[in-house]
């Protein structure tokens, strides 16, 4: 998890996934299938099916600052602060590297 609170708390702009639950994932046949795929993002399908899988989850909000994130965001923009590895969303070179001057 790399967004802290409720709601979805597993972010695109990157996931951190161990070996062991890749495979477990991998392994998972048509147990994550659903009638709701097609009316989400790729992270909420993968938090959902890695809790219909059981695989546990850590949680580090320390790596990413993304603006979909409500606790890390001024409107819709992240904080462009020290020390993450990515910020999210800048659609634009120039975007990403205002903020990572600005960090």
């Amino acid at each position: 998890r790399n967004c802290p609170g409720v709601g979805l708390q597993f972010f695109g702009s990157i996931e951190v996934i161990s070996r062991k639950a890749l495979q477990t994932w991998a392994g998972r046949g048509k147990a994550c299938d659903g009638s709701e795929d097609g009316k989400m993002g790729e992270d909420m399908w993968l938090e959902r099916c890695f809790d219909k899988l059981q695989i546990a989850k850590l949680q580090d909000v320390d790596l990413l600052s993304d603006g979909y994130c409500a606790a890390n965001r001024r409107g819709m923009l992240p904080e462009c602060v020290y020390g993450k590895v990515a910020y999210h969303p800048f659609k634009l070179p120039d975007q990403w590297f205002k903020c990572w001057k600005e960090a």
